[in-house]
């Protein structure tokens, strides 16, 4: 069988038609088909089937190539902060306070068997128990859970990272190391240069690890950051003026006393509902 090959450069302009997002427009289906029946001489009917068909997977297999690749993008969230602190909910209910010049990413829909999210800098975390299991990953180390509140920190550089646990049970790795569990009150701080793990416990470790920054904040989102850390609901009375601005640090202490920090500067009075709530009027 006679048979011309297809010049490279023609082959890449074929190839390179197809669209990144894996789906071929009809016009272009056409057109890339009548160059490749051009290119080639078929003098046996059965030959250029073989030849089509080889065409056609490769043309296949790089469109499907295209949109999985697009798929894999298209199916993760990243939610990134400067100077502030930010509150994200995730559709398991998992409530995150991504701390500030951190970011996190995360499916858009998770798994059936578990839940993983990628983070760089800090964050706490309150996860709802569903019975899969919950996997944050930063800079190889590993933190996994059930249903707990803790809080990860990777330092700049993945130089250094710290876990710290304030409800429930964790189970924490580096790379392939062996894991360690930790209960309420425990930090877990590794030295990635060193490979140096340090332990500690601390009944007060949410006083020492937990804080807020905010910056040109809406209010809103202040009350919301201040709910999930002290697990309170909070109100605001007609009164409280829409638009109000917070800028500053808020460090662990207790709700009462976050929220009269907060407040302060614009006149806002703290009422006591009960433990679980509060008002801001």
């Amino acid at each position: 069988m006679k048979q011309k090959n297809i010049d490279p450069n023609e082959f890449d302009r074929i190839w390179n038609e197809i669209p990144d997002h894996g789906e071929l427009d009809p016009v272009q289906k056409s057109r890339i088909w009548q160059n490749i029946d051009h290119k080639t001489e078929r003098p046996k009917q059965r030959s250029f089937y073989w030849f089509a068909a080889s065409i056609a997977i490769v043309l296949l297999s790089a469109a499907t190539f295209s949109w999985l690749k697009y798929y894999n993008q298209a199916d993760y969230l990243e939610v990134a902060t400067h100077a502030s602190s930010k509150i994200i909910r995730l559709k398991d209910s998992t409530e995150i306070i991504l701390g500030q010049y951190s970011k996190l990413r995360y499916p858009a829909a998770f798994g059936s068997s578990d839940r993983d999210v990628f983070l760089e800098g800090n964050a706490t975390f309150k996860v709802r128990h569903n019975g899969k299991s919950f996997t944050v990953n930063s800079g190889g180390v590993k933190t996994k859970v059930l249903g707990t509140f803790f809080k990860v920190t990777m330092l700049p550089g993945n130089t250094e990272a710290k876990v710290a646990l304030f409800e429930g049970k964790v189970q924490v790795s580096y790379q392939e190391g062996d894991p360690t569990i930790l209960k309420p009150g425990d930090e877990w701080w590794y030295t990635m240069k060193t490979k140096q793990l340090k332990m500690s416990h601390d009944e007060s470790i949410q006083r020492k690890n937990l804080k807020l920054d905010f910056k040109n904040t809406d209010l809103s989102e202040v009350l919301q950051q201040i709910s999930m850390m002290y697990g309170v609901k909070i109100t605001t009375a007609k009164s409280v003026k829409e638009g109000l601005k917070i800028t500053g640090t808020l460090y662990y202490s207790s709700a009462r006393e976050s929220l009269e920090e907060m407040g302060f500067p614009f006149g806002l009075v703290v009422k006591t509902i009960n433990k679980d709530n509060y008002e801001i009027e």
